[in-house]
């Protein structure tokens, strides 16, 4: 649906959008018992169906005021996709940590309930099947209460699809001056610290977070030298929100008169400056939100400034 008001002055769109997508290829070990004989060729199938369903919406603003011309507007889209059909077992509830999940981007992990104090304190707590524990250890909750914590206590603990996506768009052109700031960002979604970075142990280079503590307030779980399965198992201690914005381009420029570029034998000369990635607003401070991997295993995301002319005859 498309919008206009003010003499055309403001307008917008809102559109709804759903899209069921079927026959996704599964694997179908888990509902097909061994003994019927079909075998292995037969496992493969096109079984799973999703549904994504969301909104779109944008709005604008443009207004001459003399020699000023202002453009603002925004734009954003929520959705997410569930998995309608899955090649599940149907686990009772209390084997639901067994089930695959449902929404496209779930992550699965234990509950965090604490850190063990003493040896006395692991003795009298359900048994953790991640490796030898030690006191300072982290501590999960038994969610089925059967006195031991393994794949059976996991639970839905984070999801790192966007669910929202928005940016904005700001333009100001005063006679041959123009400035253009374009801003991006992403939402509804989290981050699992499980990089190097985050997870120091071992012989691991260690980082600032065993001094600054974890982007969500955690503090680094206690250093051993050897590698301590139990406290990098995937857990709700090691998510964090995952949104940002990001200032993503800025341009101020001034376009020289047409009768004087005219003169020097060009149609257009424009001189201006550029910059990318100027600023970013996120709890993850330490690392580039949008990739927490730049710079520790993949190449940096860079802020730039250029400047530059652009001419046609």
């Amino acid at each position: 649906m498309v919008l206009r008001f003010f003499n055309r002055s403001l307008s917008g769109s809102v559109g709804y959008f759903r899209n069921k997508l079927e026959g996704g290829l599964a694997n179908l070990n888990d509902v097909v018992p061994g003994v019927s004989g079909k075998g292995p060729a037969l496992i493969w199938r096109n079984y799973k169906e999703f549904v994504s369903q969301g909104v779109e919406a944008e709005l604008y603003y443009t207004k001459r005021f003399g020699d000023w011309t202002l453009t603002a507007g925004g734009n954003l889209s929520y959705g997410y996709s569930d998995a309608t059909r899955e090649a599940d077992v149907d686990y009772p509830d209390d084997l639901s940590g067994l089930r695959k999940i449902r929404r496209v981007g779930d992550m699965k992990g234990l509950q965090v309930i604490g850190t063990f104090a003493d040896e006395a304190d692991i003795a009298a707590s359900p048994v953790q099947t991640y490796g030898t524990v030690y006191p300072g250890d982290l501590k999960y909750r038994d969610r089925n209460n059967d006195g031991i914590i393994d794949e059976r206590d996991k639970t839905e603990i984070a999801n790192i699809q966007p669910s929202l996506q928005y940016g904005i768009t700001l333009k100001v052109k005063y006679k041959n001056f123009n400035l253009d700031i374009l801003g991006y960002g992403l939402g509804g979604f989290d981050r699992m610290l499980t990089n190097k970075y985050y997870q120091n142990f071992g012989e691991r280079k260690y980082s600032n977070v065993l001094r600054d503590g974890l982007p969500n307030g955690n503090p680094h779980p206690v250093l051993r030298a050897s590698t301590t399965r139990n406290n990098f198992e995937a857990s709700d201690y090691w998510v964090v929100d995952g949104g940002y914005f990001k200032l993503r381009n800025v341009e101020l420029g001034y376009t020289l008169p047409h009768h004087v570029s005219k003169k020097i034998g060009l149609n257009v000369l424009k001189v201006y400056v550029r910059a990318t990635n100027l600023f970013t607003i996120s709890k993850i401070k330490d690392l580039d939100p949008e990739c927490l991997n730049a710079g520790i295993g993949d190449f940096p995301l860079f802020s730039t400034i250029t400047g530059g002319v652009t001419f046609s005859f």
